[in-house]
């Protein structure tokens, strides 16, 4: 093989681990709304608001963007540090958001997506 058909897999390094004295998370309520939409952005989970789980079947179908907005601000209290209940965690990264996670107790039917039927 010569120098010019002998190609090798570029050869990528792994991103180094953030330490954790950059890392801050706080409950929800006390971070920003608008610091959680710049998390949520436009992706697939910016779409959904974490809400696919919580709203069953045709009720999702039938649901807008507007208002699975507005369920995720209303459970996050996000902007509330008094509130009495949030639903999740903000992580920050060099005081930039950086990350979410939804934190809440698991529907009635356990970890089953509610709009998942029962089997007999």
């Amino acid at each position: 093989m010569t120098e010019d058909t002998l190609h090798e897999p570029a050869m990528t390094a792994e991103p180094a681990p953030i330490p954790a004295e950059r890392v801050t998370i706080v409950p929800a309520n006390e971070a920003s709304w608008d610091d959680l939409a710049t998390i949520f952005g436009t992706t697939d989970a910016g779409r959904c608001q974490c809400q696919r789980f919580k709203v069953v079947g045709w009720i999702w179908r039938d649901s807008t963007q507007e208002g699975r907005t507005a369920m995720l601000r209303a459970q996050t209290a996000c902007g509330d540090p008094d509130a009495g209940a949030t639903s999740g965690l903000v992580a920050y990264v060099d005081d930039e958001p950086a990350g979410w996670v939804a934190v809440e107790p698991t529907s009635p039917m356990g970890t089953a997506p509610v709009h998942s039927r029962p089997t007999r």
